[in-house]
């Protein structure tokens, strides 16, 4: 029996006589044979708990995650003793971890799926990100110890068993299978020799590229090559292409400019040489995760040609210009110019100018959007009594 094994039974019986009356049992998560995971209801708060059932604590465990404070890190709500031997490590319960919910059907076909996994990458990152400038290493990331908030569409790290301390970080320390270990954990090189300073930040940020790898291509990553070994990691970069991004997001759409963003985003952490990697907080930064100002621009064109439509036939609702808050002034004052233009060679029947408009520039977003909603309210007033002028632009 491994140190975090136990019966339903025997722990449902040892709850019941030394657990915490502030939790009621709901289920049990199995790991094999034996009970991993127990989650609770929370009788003070109305909410579920997950606890972790453990035998001995880790480093990470007993010294570091109780002082761990960031949005990305599930917190560590409380410790229950039910044996002298045996404890419970209570934290907030996410339905699903990342490694589900890529393959979950519905969350494929949604239009936002590749989207959500960037915001996952990105809270990840956040994460990691908090924990290197703490010193300390994960040293077992993996999308099956990352959590999901559906109701927030946030990601959270949740596993801290081998959390360490990078003075105690050890290359023959970290839990992870052969395709996530960098080469200088997997094998020694000329490049990696004993008189070098190991950095395990480093060999965490080329688990993390592998980690996106499979998360973006839905495990679709043919890690079975004959003979793999992680020097050869670079060869599956040929394996991103259209099609194969599009079969992991069915329901998204998917452009080659975003094979070669992804491709620049995973080449971050797929660098032979340790120091040539990219640290979380750069990588959390890169293009690749922030959303397209060109598309949202795009968008908020299309609602503006569908507002001009609706303006003539009087239906024109004020508060459809919010959207406009966010672009820059300069971005929207030209999108405003544009539709201002279009309005006055539509409109044959009136003399309306686009002059008014040109004075945009110098206002902020809130400010153009107050007083074009205002000239939108009134043009519709006067459109329903047919005296449109030419100053009210």
């Amino acid at each position: 029996m491994s140190k975090n094994q136990c019966s339903e039974s025997k722990l449902y019986s040892l709850w019941n006589i030394s657990g915490n009356k502030h939790y009621s049992v709901k289920k049990f998560i199995n790991n094999g044979k034996f009970v991993s995971h127990i989650v609770f209801q929370d009788n003070h708060k109305d909410r579920d708990v997950i606890g972790k059932v453990v035998r001995s604590f880790s480093e990470g465990e007993a010294f570091h995650w109780p002082r761990l404070h960031h949005r990305s890190l599930a917190p560590l709500l409380d410790v229950v003793s039910i044996t002298a031997n045996v404890s419970i490590l209570i934290s907030t319960y996410k339905e699903i971890n990342l490694r589900e919910i890529i393959h979950d059907g519905d969350f494929v076909a949604n239009p936002s799926c590749f989207a959500n996994k960037k915001i996952y990458m990105d809270d990840v990152l956040w994460g990691l990100d908090y924990l290197h400038r703490n010193s300390l290493v994960l040293m077992n990331i993996s999308d099956a110890n990352i959590g999901v908030c559906l109701e927030s569409n946030k990601a959270v790290i949740t596993d801290f068993s081998c959390l360490k301390s990078i003075c105690q970080a050890k290359k023959c320390k970290f839990a992870l299978p052969p395709f996530y270990q960098a080469p200088e954990i997997s094998e020694p090189n000329d490049v990696h020799d004993k008189f070098r300073t190991f950095n395990p930040i480093a060999a965490e940020m080329w688990a993390f590229g592998v980690m996106s790898l499979e998360v973006f291509l839905q495990h679709r990553v043919p890690w079975a090559l004959v003979d793999y070994n992680c020097s050869r990691a670079l060869e599956i970069m040929n394996y991103i292409d259209l099609d194969t991004l599009k079969a992991a997001n069915k329901g998204s759409i998917i452009s080659h400019e975003d094979v070669t963003s992804f491709e620049e985003f995973v080449k971050l952490f797929l660098t032979y040489h340790p120091y040539n990697r990219c640290d979380a907080r750069r990588a959390a930064l890169a293009m690749f995760l922030r959303p397209s100002k060109k598309r949202m621009a795009q968008d908020i064109s299309n609602d503006w040609g569908q507002q001009r439509n609706e303006c003539i036939e009087g239906k024109v609702a004020v508060d459809s210009f919010v959207r406009l808050n966010d672009l820059s002034s300069r971005e929207s004052s030209r999108i405003i110019s544009k539709n201002y233009s279009q309005q006055k060679s539509d409109r044959k029947e009136g003399n309306v100018t686009g002059g008014s408009s040109i004075g945009v520039n110098d206002l902020s977003s809130r400010e153009s959007n107050q007083i074009i909603s205002k000239n939108y309210s009134q043009q519709k007033s006067d459109h329903k009594e047919g005296n449109v002028t030419g100053g009210s632009s």
